[in-house]
């Protein structure tokens, strides 16, 4: 069970290659599992950098107020989104995040938002991520 496993893992790993020698899978699973943890625990520890997110509202027929709150929300879950795939979802949150801006243009009838923030983690606050 455990070396179908390996092998499994070994054959995701290399895209579906196919692996010939018998201990080939186990070691190239294991080389994978380590180069996993690696990248798990680079992106867990780098110090995050400031993030750009934008969304622009369209409508001709609503107020200015209405599209430019639509589109700062919709940027605001764009920025949160991307940080969730940059730096996992313990930086994913627009009310924790550092340095803040917001700016809004409005174009004909479209408004778009751009904001930015540096991400930061509710974890360090206890402890739990050693930099």
């Amino acid at each position: 069970m455990m070396k179908s496993l390996a092998i499994a893992t070994a054959t995701i790993a290399f895209s579906g290659a196919a692996l010939l020698a018998d201990s080939a899978p186990v070691q190239a699973a294991t080389a994978a599992a380590k180069n996993a943890e690696i990248s798990v625990a680079a992106r867990i520890h780098r110090n995050p950098s400031r993030v750009q997110a934008s969304a622009v509202s369209r409508g001709v027929l609503l107020p200015y107020v209405i599209k430019k709150t639509t589109a700062q929300r919709k940027a605001i879950n764009n920025w949160n989104a991307k940080v969730r795939r940059m730096y996992g979802p313990q930086y994913a949150s627009w009310n924790r995040a550092k340095a803040k801006s917001t700016t809004c243009n409005r174009v004909a009838s479209a408004v778009t938002c751009r904001v930015s923030a540096i991400p930061t983690s509710n974890f360090r606050r206890y402890g739990m991520l050693n930099d």
